[in-house]
């Protein structure tokens, strides 16, 4: 994407699924400024190339998720910990992959605004906290020109 004249800035990758995995590839490539996994499976298997990752990375999951088990979201979770250019959001409404698009309908549904937070474990929230909103303010906050 670099090469096409009109890119001009940064580049980043946000990615669904299997898309969650290859953002995180690219950012272990170095291809991207900044990569975003949504429901990433199997980002647990490349855990060895998470050295290579020189670039934020914020990572999403769905705590009842059947198919991305709690070791493997565990496994990230510990192999970024301590790392201040990555986050983990673990949601507690989030049976599948694609939930957090029908997140706002489980508002309704009264799920209510449950959200913890703790230096090295997922931050497990409630759907009430728009995660589009958190990948903007991730990135706004490492692309500034301030940022480093």
């Amino acid at each position: 994407m670099r090469a096409l004249p009109e890119v001009t800035g940064k580049v980043a990758a946000i990615g669904y699924c299997f898309g969650g995995r290859l953002a995180y590839l690219a950012a272990a490539e170095g291809s991207i400024d900044l990569g975003v996994a949504y429901y990433g499976g199997g980002i647990q298997n490349a855990l060895d190339k998470a050295d290579q990752v020189k670039v934020p990375m914020q990572f999403h999951y769905g705590e009842l998720d059947a198919h991305i088990p709690a070791d493997a979201v565990d496994a990230v979770r510990q192999r970024f910990a301590g790392r201040k250019d990555s986050e983990l959001y673990m949601y507690s409404a989030g049976r599948s992959r694609l939930q957090l698009r029908r997140s706002r309908v489980a508002q309704c549904e009264g799920i209510g605004a449950r959200a913890r937070a703790h230096a090295d474990l997922p931050r497990r929230t409630s759907v009430m906290e728009d995660p589009a909103k958190r990948q903007v303010r991730f990135a706004r906050r490492r692309f500034s020109r301030n940022a480093r």
